[in-house]
Order: structure tokens, then sequence, then C-alpha cells
């Protein structure tokens, strides 16, 4: 799905590929200031801010994390900020990071993944897949490590039960699936909202 990033998509890999910049030329000071950290829980505690539930989404863990992020939002981005408009398609994106983020604070609060500063654009990925099946849920795409085109909506269903699966049994430690699932929880509820709205009219 490869096209020609739209505004905010654009300023948005921007922004991610500029961030991981600093991160590797002022490490650690960046992650300890902008990274997510678990009030309470953990050595870094202290460290929390609440603006890291924002900030955090911005910051990766290395190329790798930030390649995958970074195509994602390059391939499923642009066709959603043309259906909903460049507002609304940054509003939801920062929803779906917030959701996300606060997710994952209140699963390492009880104890249900392991402690530790998170970063990563995943919530706000993930919730960008969810509103891709919902807006196209018959459009063939193929998501790694699936070899071959499946519909949108079966490749995020199968992407949400994956991580809530890891997110309970503790498989594949180390990955945001809280993040992931919170990502993708608030992306649907800002949509119900939006669709609420539009009922009322």
């Amino acid at each position: 799905m490869g096209q020609t990033p739209t505004p905010v998509v654009r300023s948005l890999l921007i922004v991610c590929i500029a961030v991981f910049a600093l991160q590797l030329w002022l490490y650690p000071a960046v992650e300890q200031h902008f990274a997510l950290w678990t009030p309470g829980v953990g050595p870094g505690s202290s460290l929390f801010r609440p603006w890291q539930l924002v900030t955090s989404a911005f910051l990766h863990a290395g190329w790798i994390h930030l390649a995958v992020n970074c195509m994602v939002l390059y391939s499923f981005g642009p066709p959603l900020e043309k259906l909903l408009g460049s507002a609304r398609f940054c509003a939801y994106f920062l929803v779906c990071a917030i959701g996300g983020a606060l997710l994952q604070v209140l699963a390492q609060s009880w104890g249900l993944t392991s402690a530790g500063y998170s970063l990563g654009a995943s919530a706000g990925t993930s919730g960008l897949l969810l509103a891709f099946a919902l807006a196209y849920p018959r459009h063939k795409v193929v998501i790694f490590p699936i070899p071959v085109p499946l519909a949108a909506w079966v490749c995020v269903s199968v992407f949400a039960a994956a991580s809530l699966v890891f997110a309970l049994t503790g498989i594949a430690p180390g990955i945001g699936h809280f993040a992931h699932l919170g990502g993708m929880i608030g992306g649907f509820v800002l949509t119900l909202f939006w669709r609420t709205q539009q009922v009322r009219r």
C-alpha cells in the first residue's frame, strides 16, 4: 500500500525519526524524562510525569522498533487521514497513544506485566490498524509473519487476539501488548463517539 504520505502522517514520521536521533545522541536523558514510567512501581517510579503519556509514543527502543511503527504509519495512515480529515486523524492517533499508555501503566500497577519504562508508537499504530479494518474490512493486506493476503478484519482480529493472549500469559515479554490493546480500545471508543455524534445530527 505504498503511497505519498499525507500531512499528519508525514509530520508523525518526521517527529518519530527526529526523536529517535535525539535518543541516540542524548541517551539516557531522553528516556528518563520522556519515556513512560509507572508511578509507584519499580525503581524508576519517581520519574513519572503526566506528559509521558504522550511523549513516550514518539520514542523507540531500536531501529527495528522504529521501522515497524513507521511502516504501519506509512502504509495505513494516508487512507485514514484522507477519510477522517487531518484534524480528526491526528486526534485519533493521539487518543490511541494515550489509551495504550494508560492501559500499560494500569497493567504494570496491577502486576500483570513487568515494571519498567515503556516507549513506542505501537499503541497509536495498533489503533490505526483497527480503524483501517473498520473502514475497509474486506481490503486484502499482508501482515508479517502471515505470508498470504487476508481481509483486514481478519488480520486485525488475529492481531488483537494474539496481543490479548500474550498480555495475559506473559509470552513474548518486553513488548507492550497491553499498550497495543489499549490503543485499539481507545480508537474503538473514539470511533463510537464520533458515530454517536453523527447520529444525533
